[in-house]
């Protein structure tokens, strides 16, 4: 952007959303975490936590995101790809899962 640094999230319908990212890693995750609730549809989300551990030899993600219709969720995803990918991959599981 004219502005900065914005990420961009893709469907595969080819629907697609951005959201400018501010300063950090913090910036970097809370911007994934905005263009994917833009693709769900998801008012008011926020980005509370991500957490990274390790099972195995596996690298897992976990966000936790509140909203203003759901309350608090969370949602998790192995690290395959790079970390935007998996918070991304994170944060749809959160806005997604019906529970």
């Amino acid at each position: 952007t004219a502005v900065g640094l914005a990420v961009m999230a893709r469907l595969s319908t080819g629907e697609v959303a951005e959201a400018t990212v501010q300063a950090g890693l913090a910036g970097l995750d809370a911007a994934v975490v905005e263009a994917v609730a833009d693709l769900t549809s998801t008012a008011a989300v926020r980005l509370l936590d991500v957490k990274e551990a390790t099972h195995n030899d596996s690298a897992v993600l976990t966000v936790v995101l509140a909203t203003a219709d759901r309350g608090d969720v969370a949602g998790a995803a192995i690290q395959s790809g790079g970390r935007a990918f998996a918070v991304a991959r994170a944060a749809w599981a959160a806005l997604k899962s019906p529970v």
